[in-house]
């Protein structure tokens, strides 16, 4: 004669808390799952096709892998916000920064982003004279700068808000276009 019925045995998992809809074995298999995949991240290097060699029944055949790594030039196009101003930042202890000689101060919640678009941190900058563009907020600091690339500087871009309301912007080109 057993002691416990079957119904108890089914209830223990909403005795010790556990949902009764999870099976209290899962947990054990979810977290015993080694990982069976593992993403190797290498530099990119020069672009290089392969050539192999195969042989059929008509004789040898040549085939040419026309596969090639990204160059490291090659680089998408950051989203700049319309509304900034390109110019010379000189960095100073943080908060502060000179822009063309006039002195401001960065945000409490600046974000400076990099040539990789990557966040980078004020006092990293502290000593730098970088070109940049820049966004202000309603106070009057700055509030977004990004580093710019050499092919981002070769493009035009307004320095004032004048010329941002006179200028024409392109947006498939990403550029602004003087009048």
């Amino acid at each position: 004669m057993p002691r416990c019925s079957w119904t108890a045995w089914t209830a223990l998992p909403r005795t010790l808390g556990l949902m009764a809809a999870v099976p209290w074995w899962l947990p054990l298999t979810l977290t015993s799952v080694p990982a069976t995949a593992q993403v190797v991240l290498t530099a990119p290097t020069a672009p290089t096709a392969t050539t192999s060699s195969t042989t059929s029944t008509e004789g040898p055949l040549s085939v040419t892998d026309t596969r090639t790594e990204v160059p490291t030039d090659f680089r998408p196009a950051r989203q700049i916000s319309l509304q900034s101003l390109r110019g010379r930042a000189s960095f100073g202890k943080p908060p502060e920064v000179s822009i063309d000689g006039q002195a401001l101060r960065l945000a409490p919640g600046a974000r400076i982003r990099d040539e990789q678009n990557l966040l980078v941190l004020s006092g990293q900058l502290a000593g730098r004279r970088l070109a940049v563009n820049y966004t202000l907020d309603t106070y009057g600091l700055v509030k977004d700068v990004w580093l710019l690339r050499a092919d981002e500087l070769q493009r035009p871009w307004p320095r004032t808000r004048e010329q941002s309301t006179t200028w024409r912007f392109d947006p498939l080109q990403q550029t602004w276009i003087k009048p």
